[in-house]
């Protein structure tokens, strides 16, 4: 029974599950590419999503309820004052690599903790119940193999994804330092926006899904300490420039 729920189990996670979830993170990551570019002046590139038609993305937003818009509208801060369009948008791309780096590790975490729990029932829990499992350690393993599998490539992914988010937030705070001492501004900086811009789109639309039941639970904290870190990125702007007018 066990090796047939393992065979569907992989026939419909390499069918099915995998391409939707390839195509939903494509999906969403091209839609808040178009969503960032048009609140911050950001210069769209063109050679992002190229076998996804202008056409389909106007399909896919105007066919997005209210509760995905506002997912969509709320991801990171927008209200940022009297900040330049390319300084709000750096802050914003800050803020919202902050948050989906604080969720996956907190979804690492659930994994690891359900990956334990399976490996403990695996070896403790079937060991003692089925003489066969015993006999057979490797022939009682194989219907687990598809999960197990599942488990250890979904914390690779997550984990080097939070990795490479460590060190673009790394980059982002030497990118804010140098703002804040006028060394970087004018054009020099809406490059630096568009490509720091075209790493969060390749991560969106690369990264795994988080399952929503995990994002529900975080949310508020999480969007909680958004909130503050961009008022931090607020205060030393002002204090930084003082007379700043916006763009």
């Amino acid at each position: 029974m066990l090796a047939i729920v393992s065979l569907i189990f992989t026939i419909c996670e390499a069918g099915f599950i995998h391409p939707k979830i390839v195509k939903t993170s494509r999906r969403n990551a091209t839609l808040q590419e178009r969503f960032d570019c048009r609140v911050f002046d950001i210069d769209e590139n063109p050679h992002l999503a190229l076998d996804i038609s202008q056409a389909s993305i106007e399909v896919d937003a105007s066919a997005l309820n209210k509760k995905k818009l506002a997912n969509l509208e709320d991801w990171y801060e927008s209200d940022l004052g009297a900040m330049p369009k390319p300084v709000a948008a750096l802050v914003a791309q800050y803020t919202s690599t902050a948050y989906d780096h604080a969720l996956r590790r907190f979804y690492l975490k659930v994994l690891w903790f359900l990956f334990m729990a399976l490996i403990i029932f695996v070896f403790v829990f079937l060991v003692g119940q089925n003489d066969r499992f015993r006999d057979s350690i490797v022939v009682s393993i194989v219907p687990f193999v598809p999960l197990l599998t599942w488990f250890i490539t979904t914390i690779r992914s997550n984990d080097d994804l939070a990795s490479d988010q460590d060190k673009t937030m790394q980059l982002m705070d030497d990118m804010w330092l140098q703002i804040c001492r006028g060394v970087l501004k004018g054009e020099a900086l809406k490059e630096a926006v568009r490509d720091s811009q075209d790493a969060l789109y390749m991560r969106r639309a690369e990264g795994t899904l988080i399952f929503p039941g995990i994002y529900n639970l975080k949310r508020s904290a999480f969007e909680g300490r958004a909130a503050r870190r961009a008022d931090t990125f607020r205060r030393e702007y002002a204090t930084a420039f003082p007379v700043a007018d916006s763009e």
